[in-house]
């Protein structure tokens, strides 16, 4: 059993290194946030602890290999399964190896037992009803559609984030990610001529970063209520995370064409908007810059496009 354990173990170390290499955007996203964990200090251990569980807790809940663990250990899958929880528990308690780690760190690994007991989420959740999401918002509503129970999560963790400067900005780097997987899909050719029948790319833009600020608006109280003195993170977090939008739009359609489902959006596209919209300036210069390209690209599928309704 141990040795069937240990190289499981094996297998899931080199499975995680190779998602690294077919996922950019998961190594990109861990990167920053082990670079954020070890450089900001929240003053308290307890305050790690509980974003560690968090953490690991929302990795639970997106798991799809509980049926691989049943079938594998038919008998010590529940074990084999809280191993595996808090081995992330503790490669992501190593981030932090520039700070003390106290009893309470590594007593909490067992809050990880219950874990076992909950069921992932591996259906996209059942939604009764869109119409209270307007059609214009093409990407929230699918998202939305496809990613429920996983938009709530992030409500709650936009919440949370309020409490400290450093959450903040670690939620921003969640955000963004959300983003380009709700942007990154294009629209057929005749979804985008019928809505740019009608809209123009600035009503589109315009109507997202609303929907993204409605989204963040318990971020802001929450901040503003606890960390008042510090309203310049705030500031800053806001005209970021909205330049990031703004930018990842304009290069949608600024690279937009009809044949491909997706938009060839890497992981240097988004480390460059990342630079770009934490600068600000450069954010500001490059949406001018692909608003006016996309607008013709948008100009070649629409006949009588009005990029200025």
């Amino acid at each position: 059993m141990s040795r069937k354990v240990y190289l499981h173990l094996t297998f899931r170390i080199k499975q995680f290194f190779r998602i690294f290499n077919l996922q950019p955007n998961f190594g990109w996203t861990f990167l920053a946030i082990a670079i954020l964990l070890y450089y900001v200090n929240l003053g308290s251990n307890v305050y790690y602890t509980i974003l560690f569980l968090i953490l690991v807790f929302t990795f639970h809940l997106y798991r799809k290999d509980i049926h691989f663990l049943k079938k594998v250990f038919p008998n010590n899958w529940r074990l084999v399964l809280f191993i595996e929880n808090a081995c992330v528990y503790f490669l992501i308690l190593l981030t932090v190896v520039n700070r003390n780690i106290d009893l309470i760190q590594v007593v909490a690994v067992f809050f990880l037992v219950p874990l076992s007991y909950v069921k992932s989420i591996t259906k996209p959740s059942k939604v009764d009803s869109l119409n209270f999401i307007p059609n214009y918002l093409l990407e929230f509503k699918s998202l939305y559609r496809s990613k429920k129970t996983g938009l709530y999560l992030s409500l709650l963790l936009s919440t949370i984030s309020g409490f400290h400067p450093f959450t903040l900005f670690l939620f921003a780097v969640v955000t963004t990610n959300c983003l380009v997987m709700a942007f990154n899909p294009s629209e057929n050719k005749e979804l985008l001529i019928a809505y740019f029948s009608k809209f123009s790319l600035d009503f589109k833009i315009k109507k997202n970063v609303l929907v993204l600020n409605v989204f963040l608006l318990p971020t802001y109280i929450v901040f503003l209520c606890f960390n008042y003195l510090e309203i310049v993170y705030l500031i800053y977090f806001v005209l970021s995370i909205n330049c990031f939008l703004v930018l990842l739009i304009s290069e949608k359609y600024k690279n937009y064409l009809a044949n491909e489902p997706e938009n060839f959006y890497n992981i240097s596209d988004f480390i460059v908007h990342t630079i770009c919209s934490l600068a600000i300036i450069p954010a500001l210069v490059m949406i001018n810059l692909n608003k006016n390209q996309a607008n013709i690209n948008i100009a070649s599928y629409v006949k009588n496009y009005q990029p200025y309704r």
